[in-house]
């Protein structure tokens, strides 16, 4: 790698170089591409929809056809949604679908009635109802994707043979693990589904909307539930918010903002069972406590939110639903009016409330839909905050000799290797191929960001071997002796260690996760009991890693190990449920 392609160490004073750095520019804006991939997850479990009608003829041939198919579900990976495409040209390949593959004799969806159709202002219904896709409804696609992905490892990672509501239980677990609490974005920058999945962070209406949108694509209905009048506001990100999930003729409660179901009045020394909506009505004791100077919260009228972004709700995503289907199954189309033979989700969600609540106390949670629209208008300032948010991503670079500058190091995105079994080899083997002795080049930069999207995608053992390789090789720019070590990109300095640093400081934490999700019980203890024992004040995983370790103990039987290590928690914002949690343990003891 020449001068201009990475900076100058010294071999013992750390100086750096402030040359160009190209090696950079190519995984950086690999990193923020706003990208759209798929994966190949079990069907839903729901009802399937009617058959359409068979195709008529289109204005591709079938084989055209069958090509264009093929390639999208080859970019529609989701460990390639980083790579894959961009929403631009996502887009502009289901585009090319619609003019030409798309049935063209499939029914439409049925109107809806006015007290469904009164749900959506002008614009939202022309978006709905157009005739060509946009940016918004290939995130939409995005999306749903890594929902689908969520699913399959909930099933995956679930006890054998698990009851619908214990699967339930199961990815609320998996999810508040996953998604660290936080009280608002970092920069206060609009956040979509894939962008809090990937970094692993997020407020407890974004922990609501991933945990909503799970449980579709796990064939389970669920919405938003908050109390009535001031303070119900579900378009912010603060105020007490639940989850209510369908269960036969109830809604079973949970609180993303305190990471537990809402302790129902059969909670005991079996652990925390969720209420539901009819308790929470009848008696407000169970109703989770607000904070200090905050209005009282009635929930004896609660307001229901239909949650999802209009493509759940789409002409184009209904037609879309029979590509995504078999193999690549993908739940996208989730229609709010009755079909022939199936009703839709607003009476599913009525008869599931059973009383509890109205036609006229359903609308639709302006949250997740403001948070999609705003996320995929970032202004240039915005955009510049969020490849500073994704540079741990780029981890690990490696320092290596510089030809050009004896006595002097550079640091590089690449790593120069050779086969191990030709070590020693000389041009004399003249019967060995000398291919075998040629110096490979294995790109290191953005190894990160690759186990990152293994992990999205479940694909767990590539995931725990990229995290390994991250926190071993990380080491190397750690060990350089200077506090800070900076380079130029043209931008400004970039200190090069603190990346590193909070790359190590994810790929631990996340290696746990994926050996628990794994059901590698004595694994994940001993890493996050590591993480927890090697963390600095500026660790960005103590907390959850403690509600982990937690969990694990619990399910070991060791209820009161596991009611000592949240009993450790510093005060935060799901400190309340930290407490409820060691109450219910403390009775099982």
């Amino acid at each position: 790698m020449s001068d201009q392609r990475g900076g100058k160490v010294a071999a013992r004073g750390a100086r750096v170089s402030h040359a160009g750095h190209g090696w950079w520019w190519g995984p950086l804006c690999l990193v923020a591409l706003w990208c759209t991939g798929c994966s190949k997850p079990a069907p839903p479990v729901r009802p399937a929809r009617p058959q359409e009608e068979p195709a008529a003829a289109s204005q591709m041939g079938s084989d055209s056809c069958d090509e264009l198919l093929s390639s999208l579900f080859d970019m529609c990976r989701v460990a390639r949604m980083e790579t894959g495409f961009d929403l631009s040209s996502g887009s502009a390949r289901l585009n090319d679908w619609l003019r030409g593959c798309a049935p063209r004799n499939a029914p439409p969806l049925p109107a809806p009635p006015d007290e469904i159709r009164g749900l959506f202002s002008e614009a939202q219904w022309a978006l709905m109802n157009g005739d060509q896709f946009r940016l918004r409804d290939t995130a939409h696609l995005r999306d749903c994707l890594v929902f689908q992905a969520l699913a399959k490892r909930v099933r995956q990672s679930a006890p054998e043979n698990a009851t619908e509501s214990q699967l339930v239980r199961h990815a609320f677990q998996l999810l508040n693990l996953n998604l660290q609490l936080e009280a608002k974005h970092q920069a206060d920058l609009p956040m979509s589904a894939y962008d809090i999945c990937l970094m692993g962070r997020g407020t407890a209406a974004d922990r609501a909307w991933v945990f909503v949108n799970t449980l579709r694509a796990l064939g389970v209905d669920a919405l938003v539930l908050t109390p009535k009048g001031e303070g119900g506001d579900a378009s912010s990100a603060a105020g007490p918010l639940l989850v209510g999930t369908v269960r036969d003729k109830e809604l079973d409660l949970f609180d993303p903002g305190r990471g537990i179901p809402l302790p129902g009045p059969t909670s005991g020394p079996e652990g925390l069972v969720p209420a539901t909506l009819r308790q929470l009505i009848a008696d407000p004791a169970l109703a989770p406590p607000l904070e200090e100077g905050s209005p009282a919260a009635d929930w004896t009228q609660p307001q229901g939110w239909l949650v999802g972004d209009l493509g759940y709700y789409s002409q184009l995503s209904h037609r879309l639903q029979a590509v995504f289907g078999g193999e690549q199954a993908t739940f996208l189309s989730d229609p709010l009016q009755d079909q022939p033979g199936r009703p839709g989700l607003f009476r599913r969600l009525l008869e599931a409330a059973d009383g509890a609540l109205t036609p006229q106390s359903l609308a639709l949670w302006p949250y997740s839909s403001e948070q999609v629209a705003q996320s995929l208008a970032l202004n240039e300032q915005q955009q510049s905050l969020r490849k500073a948010q994704r540079l741990r991503f780029m981890a690990y670079l490696v320092i290596v000799p510089d030809p050009d500058n004896p006595g002097m190091m550079k640091l590089a995105g690449n790593r120069q290797y050779r086969d191990p079994a030709s070590r020693g080899m000389d041009s004399r083997d003249d019967a060995v191929d000398q291919r075998l002795q040629r110096t490979a080049t294995r790109a290191t930069s953005g190894r990160q960001l690759e186990a990152r999207m293994f992990h999205l995608a479940g694909e767990w053992k590539e995931a725990v071997s990229a995290y390994v390789e991250v926190q071993s090789n990380s080491q190397d720019v750690l060990r350089i002796p200077r506090d800070r070590f900076e380079v130029d990109l043209g931008g400004g300095p970039i200190d090069v260690k603190l990346f590193h640093t909070l790359a190590v400081d994810d790929a631990t934490y996340w290696t746990a996760i994926c050996q628990w999700e794994q059901g590698q019980v004595k694994a994940a203890q001993s890493t996050v009991e590591r993480y927890l024992k090697q963390a600095r004040p500026g660790s960005q995983w103590t907390r959850p890693a403690r509600w982990l370790l937690a969990d694990l103990l619990a399910a070991q039987g060791r209820q009161a190990d596991a009611a000592e290590v949240l009993s450790q928690l510093p005060e935060g914002l799901d400190s309340s449920g930290a407490q409820a949690q060691i109450r219910a343990w403390t009775q099982a003891r």
